[in-house]
């Protein structure tokens, strides 16, 4: 049986590249096939998270929410790998749900930590 190795995680200067702007303490990429989730590296605070991705929406005109709707529950800290794009537009791809089911795991070969924000679009 062979052994998978994992890919890279992807870096904050990756995370930058797809971010359509940065002016925050940390970059932010808008993702998924409609936009419904707004991710970040490393486990940030869920308060600061929702304030960062709601300032840089409103910088560029766009509020896909009403703030009053959005808290900390709908933010999670969860363990992402990194896997190869399915488009040829796309220079990285994350998941944090495992192939087999359920999430990724910190134990897991190749897990590297983010801040998830989950819009119902």
């Amino acid at each position: 049986m062979t052994e998978t190795i994992p890919m890279p995680p992807i870096t904050a200067r990756q995370i930058e590249a797809a971010a359509h702007y940065h002016s925050g303490p940390f970059p932010v990429a808008n993702i998924g096939d409609d936009g419904e989730h707004y991710i970040t590296l490393d486990h940030v605070d869920p308060d600061v998270f929702i304030s960062v991705v709601h300032d840089e929406n409103s910088a560029l005109g766009i509020d896909p929410w009403d703030a009053g709707d959005i808290d900390h529950t709908d933010v999670d800290h969860v363990w992402a790998i990194s896997e190869p794009p399915m488009t040829a537009d796309c220079d990285w791809a994350i998941r944090w749900s495992r192939q087999e089911g359920g999430p990724v795991k910190e134990t897991d070969p190749g897990a590297f930590p983010i801040t998830v924000l989950s819009l119902d679009i």
